[in-house]
């Protein structure tokens, strides 16, 4: 397997009025990952054609579009799959009660709300 894909970057805790900085790593898909996910995904598209073959009437058009279809599915999700972001993992202190906290997420987005495993107070995590 190729190696991960990884870049730790700073990002900002902040909890009322307060703030710290932490920092996060995120994984991106390597070319491997996104061309296997791509040939999962083109594959599952011709089986559901193939299968569709039982439907009486609506066959004629399912089949030939799926067949057809799924080499542009599988490109597509390759292209947009190679090098997107695939997890996050980051480390903070708790603003408020600076408690160490850890947070991990499967879909990375432009922030993440989590709470301490402390205080329980609401945390919104930002990029830097």
């Amino acid at each position: 397997m190729e190696g991960l894909v990884r870049a730790t970057h700073s990002m900002q805790a902040a909890s009322r009025d307060n703030e710290t900085v932490g920092s996060y790593q995120v994984e991106r898909y390597t070319a491997r990952q996104a061309r296997n996910k791509a040939v999962k995904i083109a594959l599952g598209t011709l089986l559901v054609a193939v299968a569709s073959i039982i439907l009486p009437g609506i066959h004629f058009v399912s089949v030939p579009l799926g067949v057809l279809a799924s080499p542009f599915i599988g490109a597509y999700y390759y292209r947009s799959l190679n090098g997107a972001p695939k997890s996050m993992t980051g480390d903070f202190v708790c603003p408020d009660c600076h408690a160490a906290n850890q947070v991990s997420a499967p879909r990375v987005s432009a922030y993440y709300e989590t709470r301490c495993v402390q205080c329980q107070h609401e945390i919104r995590l930002t990029p830097l």
